[in-house]
């Protein structure tokens, strides 16, 4: 029984390790997914969320933020993407990352809701 319970807490440990970037996985740059071509509005059981909260940009590629008067796309935090105050409310707010944006991480979100999202830019 002691020897049982020995190598299965031995079995999860290894798999711990290699499920915790143990394995040699690297994340990707910034460690956050590539950002979709839209990040859009989801409805949950919290509320409304961005379909992607959180995702990397390289320089010259572009995301479509979702916006409409329900959820009008305004800046969040110390890097607003938007002019805080300005809210984008009649469409979709597009952003293409440049190469003075390189390290910095722009932050969103719906003005209505308070839901938030952000994007990081990073080199190609």
């Amino acid at each position: 029984m002691v020897k049982l319970l020995l190598g299965t807490v031995a079995l999860v440990g290894v798999l711990g390790f290699v499920a915790c970037n143990g394995g040699g996985i690297q994340p990707p740059a910034g460690g956050l997914a590539d950002c979709p071509p839209k990040i859009t509005v989801v409805s949950g059981v919290a509320g409304f969320a961005y379909s992607v909260p959180a995702c990397q940009l390289k320089v010259g590629s572009s995301v479509t933020i979702e916006a409409s008067s329900l959820h009008p796309v305004i800046g969040n935090g110390s890097q607003p993407l938007v002019t805080p105050g300005s809210a984008q409310v009649a469409t979709d707010f597009p952003f293409l990352a440049s190469t003075q944006d390189v390290g910095k991480t722009f932050g969103f979100k719906c003005n209505v809701h308070g839901f938030t999202g952000s994007i990081k830019v990073v080199a190609q």
